[in-house]
Formats: C-alpha cells, sequence, structure tokens
C-alpha cells in the first residue's frame, strides 16, 4: 500500500526517481543527464540531483526516514517498482517503455540502497521509534552504458537505448499504525473522525475505556463499554447480581443503546473483554469520514467518554 504524510502522522508514501537520459556528443558518444527527487517520510521534502553523468561512474544520495509520532515505533520496508508516466507527459498513456506501454524505461536494476548505521535495518526489516528516530539510506545509482556505446572497462550495467527512464522506491510500513483518535462523549454527541478513510483501503477501528450511564447505583453496576453495560440484577439482567449486558440482547425499544454505533449502524465490537474493555474491528474505507455514537434515552445522568482510535492495515 502507498500513503502520504500529514500533520506529522506516519503515512506510506512514494519516492520517485525519474531519470531523464539525453544524447549528447562526449565520451564514446554519449552523456547521461539525469536529477532525482526524493520524498521522505517527513515533513520536508528534499532533493537529490545526480547533475550530469557518464556512463560508469556511481554516484549517491540519501533520504532519510522519520519517526514522527509519540508510539513505541513502527516497522518498514523499501519497495521498488515500475514507475508509471504521469498524466502530464506528452507520450501518456500509451508511450514510455514499448516493452511495458505507460511506464518509463526500467531504471530499477541500477538503483542499490543501503543503511550503514548499523541498527541491523534491511530493505525488507528496518524500523524507526523513539529510540531510533532516523534512518539515513543511500541510494546509489550504478549509471548503466547504452548497448553499442561501452567502453572496454566498462564493469556496470548496460542498456539497449537512450530515453527516459524511472523507478519508483516506496516506504511502505508493514505493521498497523495509528492515524487518527475520536473521543466518543456519553452524552449522545455524534463525533466524526478526522480523516477520510480511504474508499477500499483497510482499516481497524479501535474502541476502548468505559463511561457512566446511571450513577445512582454505582459502585455495583452503572457503567459501560463500547459494547456493554454493567446492570443491576432485574433489570434487563437475570442476575444473579451485577451482569455484564451486550446492547444487542437488549429488549425492543431500548436493543443496541449503550453500544457505540459507527456511521449509524450497531457495530458487532467481539466478546466481553474483561478488564481491558477493549474491542476492535476491521472497516474498509469508503471515501468518507466514520462518524460515532453512544445511544441512550436519558443522557442528564451520564459522564465520560469512549476513545476511538484508527489504524491502518498493511
Amino acid at each position: 500500500m502507498k500513503i502520504n504524510f500529514s500533520n506529522k502522522k506516519i503515512w506510506i508514501i512514494a519516492i520517485p526517481i525519474v531519470l531523464v537520459i539525453l544524447i549528447l556528443a562526449i565520451f564514446q558518444g554519449k552523456i547521461f543527464k539525469v536529477s532525482a527527487q526524493v520524498v521522505p517520510i517527513t515533513v520536508n521534502i528534499e532533493n537529490l540531483d545526480f547533475g550530469t553523468v557518464f556512463p560508469g561512474e556511481q554516484l549517491q544520495g540519501n533520504f532519510i526516514v522519520t519517526y514522527v509520532d509519540e508510539g513505541n515505533g513502527i516497522k518498514y520496508q523499501l519497495i521498488q517498482k515500475r514507475k508509471p508516466l504521469p498524466s502530464e507527459h506528452p507520450d501518456y498513456p500509451n508511450g514510455g517503455d514499448p516493452q511495458m506501454p505507460g511506464y518509463y524505461k526500467n531504471l530499477c536494476p541500477y538503483l542499490e540502497k543501503t543503511n550503514n548505521e548499523g541498527e541491523g535495518d534491511t530493505e525488507t526489516d528496518a524500523f524507526v521509534g523513539p529510540n531510533d528516530p532516523t534512518d539515513t539510506w543511500i541510494i546509489y545509482f550504478k549509471v548503466p552504458a547504452i548497448f553499442g556505446n561501452v567502453s572496454q572497462d566498462h564493469v556496470g550495467g548496460v542498456i539497449d537505448s537512450s530515453g527516459e527512464y524511472g523507478c519508483d522506491v516506496s516506504i511502505d510500513i508493514t505493521e498497523p499504525f495509528i492515524i487518527d483518535t475520536i473521543i466518543v462523549p456519553s452524552n449522545g454527541s455524534i463525533v466524526s473522525s478526522n480523516i477520510v478513510l480511504e474508499n477500499g483501503k483497510q482499516y481497524m477501528i479501535e474502541a476502548s475505556g468505559t463511561y457512566t450511564y446511571w450513577p445512582a447505583q454505582l459502585p455495583n453496576a452503572g457503567i459501560a463499554d463500547a459494547e456493554y453495560s454493567l446492570r443491576p440484577q432485574g433489570s434487563y439482567n437475570p442476575g444473579p447480581g451485577p451482569q455484564w449486558i451486550s446492547g444487542d440482547a437488549l429488549p425492543s425499544p431500548y436493543q443496541y443503546y449503550l453500544e457505540v454505533k459507527m456511521n449509524g449502524a450497531d457495530v458487532s465490537w467481539g466478546v466481553l473483554n474483561l478488564p481491558d474493555h477493549k474491542y476492535n474491528i476491521n472497516y474498509a474505507g469508503t471515501g468518507s469520514t466514520a462518524t460515532f455514537q453512544i445511544i441512550d434515552n436519558n443522557y442528564s445522568d451520564n459522564s465520560g467518554s469512549i476513545i476511538v482510535k484508527i489504524y491502518q492495515l498493511p
């Protein structure tokens, strides 16, 4: 999956590397004019400019992965893929590489990425966190020669022809990571997520904590979590004694009361979780924000709230 970064939250981003190869009548009749732009997972956007390069040269630039959250850290990996032509390209959508129309010619085999910090990070298994807030990655560009114009001492790769070559290097987060936190009050207010949940993208919705809905019955009853309410015997509870009762089991017209609803609908948050009162569901985004609400028939004696966290899944 690919994401961008916003509000200092980590999202997966694409690092475009577009190399434009120009043929000039210098040095074996060929010379390359290339540039690369790297967008790291920080608020900053930095540029790598390789300038004019020659076959056989080995150039390098770097980008920095920075952890900007307040959690325990995150695992990620580096992925490189064929780069599609942008919609503004004059050859879009069917130009570019004759072997793969709609894409630049393949630069990926001539790029290498290394991390020399001695922390054990690899392209497929890397980590940043509070005690390791940044990773510096070096991109090596081994400039290939063009077939038919290869010097005797050339030790790098060889390409068939000049043209526009590209490769997308992306940073893919490989575990769920939090992207939003919503406080759902027990007063019945409808609250929305702070972000749009992208259509088709997979998320995990976590609801945790308890609130008070019947203080006169405390400490033996009168609290609820995202799915269950602790009820005294005789109040839709057969006993013995106080029991946690799902809102699904309450009779009409109170069915689904004292639960956290999502987008106006009942949510099956799962089996009773004591003492954590933490529940989660998977959810596919629909291209809009999500709404949350606690339903009750009397809000005047309610207090407290439920915390909902939204995680993006890999």
